[in-house]
């Protein structure tokens, strides 16, 4: 019998165009869903939207041909490892094995990684056990997932029947509806890495539903197939050649759940934007700070004969994360909150009208520390493959140092993530950091006592302190109720109160 007469290279060649063909419709139906958050969500007029959606469809037809190939390679290989298993099983468990180590630990590592780099799970006392235990663990929830697939396939195969195929297209389809509710809706902004593998798990999901769904309906569509297979090699050239303007990053950053995750794909492989944003101020905004500061100049001397001592003053510089000012009992909210910022408001300024510069935490502290717009900081030029010039990069804790003062910060993220590019700003020139710190992570009590101990050892010296608090960051979980209540609303407010 010849290759191509044989039945195993007849299922083959009729299994690609099938998967093929399975795979670009579960993206199109997940391009259809960020298509409608789109025009949902985005101001701007729909006839500017048009291209922003028409890349997100390119880049739907592309990714979703690539992962039908990978998918029938995968069903192939899989195929193999049963026809070996029957003929060598103790070959065919140890090359399963390893291709399962091989196709896995590179996706299974960071995710767990990131699933215990938390600040609440990094000082949980089996910390080191559960970074070896929690990678194992998925290893085998991935086997399992293998073997649940190519046994139901095999199964379906063998049945010949449709009820089989219906049921696991079914279940497929409804693990993709939880998948993509899951990404979408819980923990926005949390576990980058985690909402990554649940997004690849959408469509994983989508591509076996629809797949089994063809195989119980007996569909081989193959003029649908070909056409869009057609549109696949058409969005990869697209995906490759055309790259997206900033107005388009924004639509697809602001609005979409799986459409950010294919431009940070397309990023990843083919590089960022060649060109980002000019640092350099215009001529207008040069203007207008040198007005400012003639305007300041020319209060110093009064200010200097109302306040004779105030160059000898210190700066205690106290930030709070995700604390809303709505929430604040001196901002009018009716319950008692914050007994200690209402009593320094009461003594102090307390501005009405102020916003941050970006909802993220470390480019509002980069617009904070370097006195820029998010765009023009370094942080924010790096990623856009940028080198911000050295001379220009002057931070607030080099600029009083420079001044004579002692520069320290506490922060309360964790101590293994201070290492990271987007909280560099947390020890950035700063001569102490975390002084007397003991753990991973911080509450207020012990940060507030690592603060007033530092203060206390600087005798005559000026010095700077940066005081960053983190306890009304989720989780919820405040030591003390305060009477609030046990939902997720009531424990935010009781986190605030312990600040």
């Amino acid at each position: 019998m010849t290759r191509s007469s044989s039945p195993g290279y007849h299922a083959a060649t009729v299994l690609l165009p099938r998967l093929i063909t399975s795979a670009i419709l579960a993206m199109l139906v997940l391009f259809f869903l960020d298509a409608g958050r789109v025009l949902v969500r985005s101001a701007e007029p729909v006839s500017d939207l048009l291209m922003p959606l028409g890349l997100l469809g390119m880049w739907s037809l592309a990714i979703g041909g690539v992962l039908g190939v990978l998918a029938w390679v995968g069903a192939v290989a899989w195929r193999s490892l049963v026809d070996l298993w029957r003929t060598r099983p103790r070959s065919a468990r140890l090359f399963a094995g390893g291709l399962l180590a091989s196709l896995t630990a590179p996706a299974v590592l960071p995710l767990a990684s990131s699933v215990l780099s938390g600040p609440r799970i990094s000082t949980h006392p089996q910390i080191e056990v559960l970074r070896v235990a929690l990678p194992a663990l998925l290893l085998l929830v991935a086997a399992c997932g293998f073997a649940c697939v190519g046994v139901c396939a095999e199964r379906a195969a063998q049945a010949g029947g449709r009820l089989v195929a219906f049921l696991i297209s079914g279940v497929s389809i409804a693990g993709a509806l939880v998948a993509g509710w899951w990404d979408a809706t819980q923990m926005r902004g949390l576990y980058p890495p985690v909402h990554d593998a649940v997004a690849v798990l959408t469509v994983v999901f989508a591509t076996v539903g629809a797949s089994f769904l063809a195989v119980a309906m007996s569909v081989t569509a193959r003029k649908l197939g070909r056409v869009l297979a057609f549109g696949s090699v058409v969005g990869m050239l697209v995906l490759i050649v055309r790259e997206p303007v900033p107005f388009e990053r924004s639509v697809v950053r602001r609005t979409t759940v799986r459409g950010v995750k294919m431009l940070r794909l397309r990023d990843g492989i083919l590089g960022g934007p060649a060109h980002g944003v000019p640092a350099a101020p215009d001529g207008t905004l040069l203007a207008a700070r040198r007005q400012r500061r003639e305007r300041a100049d020319a209060v110093l001397p009064e200010l200097n004969r109302r306040i004779p001592n105030r160059g000898d003053w210190n700066l205690l510089w106290i930030t709070v994360d995700t604390i809303r000012a709505d929430r604040l009992s001196c901002y009018g909210y009716e319950r008692r909150t914050s007994p200690r910022v209402d009593s320094f408001a009461r003594k102090a300024a307390l501005f009405e009208s102020a916003w941050s510069q970006n909802p993220i935490t470390h480019y509002s502290f980069q617009s904070m520390f370097y006195g820029r717009y998010p765009r023009a900081t370094p942080l924010y030029l790096e990623r856009l493959g940028e080198v911000d010039p050295e001379e220009r990069a002057t931070t607030l804790a080099r600029y009083l140092r420079d001044r004579g003062f002692v520069t320290a910060t506490i922060p309360a993220i964790p101590a293994h993530a201070l290492d990271r590019a987007e909280y560099a700003i947390f020890t950035r020139d700063f001569e102490h950091v975390n002084p007397g710190r003991r753990g991973e992570v911080l509450d207020a009590s012990a940060q507030t006592a690592l603060a007033t101990r530092f203060i206390q050892h600087r005798g005559r010296e000026r010095w700077f302190l940066w005081l960053h608090y983190m306890d009304p960051h989720a989780p919820y979980e405040p030591e003390t109720n305060w009477g609030f209540g046990s939902s997720a609303s009531d424990r935010y407010d009781g986190e605030i109160r312990c600040v």
